[in-house]
């Protein structure tokens, strides 16, 4: 689908117009207001954003640098959900899950194959300038905020956060940051 948006490459150029990202190819698109079309990949985008029309929010996606394998970074587009000292980023995902169907008195395949989209979080921890997978772990999060453990821990019991859950961990970040 497409949406109101903007590119900004590395050479600093900013181009305006209607914005489609592909995060199975990790590649954005943006069609002009005189119809062309250009495909751009991580390499080359510093930063994009759109006024999503399904949802409508804005979104924000930035290029960095991300260890996909061992000892070998790469240009990655991330969705930015929150920002400060930590910031709370995403990439979604694609994927095929089984769901049993049910056919006239039982004919049929049991079971079929859905997309379903996945949200996969992040943190880029600014100190270090290193992106961070999050696993949902509360460990990991006492280990990212440990200078203000005492206060977070209290924010947990005090707001039943829910890691699984993208605004319990948007406003954690967002009181850690403000704290």
């Amino acid at each position: 689908m497409w949406h109101e948006g903007e590119i900004t490459l590395f050479s600093g150029e900013t181009l305006t117009g209607l914005v489609k990202y592909n995060l199975e190819t990790d590649n954005v698109q943006i069609r002009l207001g005189d119809g062309v079309v250009k495909s751009y990949g991580a390499r080359t985008v510093e930063s994009f954003e759109f006024l999503d029309a399904i949802v409508r929010i804005q979104r924000t996606f930035f290029t960095l640098p991300y260890q996909k394998m061992q000892g070998y970074e790469t240009p990655t587009f991330f969705e930015l959900l929150t920002d400060g000292k930590l910031a709370l980023l995403n990439r979604e995902t694609v994927v095929v899950q089984q769901v049993p169907t049910y056919g006239y008195m039982g004919v049929g395949m049991p079971f079929a194959n859905i997309s379903v989209l996945t949200d996969n979080y992040y943190f880029l921890v600014k100190t270090e300038q290193k992106v961070v997978k999050f696993y949902e772990k509360k460990v990991e999060i006492f280990a990212l905020m440990q200078d203000k453990q005492a206060k977070i821990e209290n924010y947990f019991i005090k707001n039943s956060v829910q890691l699984g859950r993208r605004k319990d961990l948007m406003t954690l970040v967002d009181f850690y940051n403000a704290n």
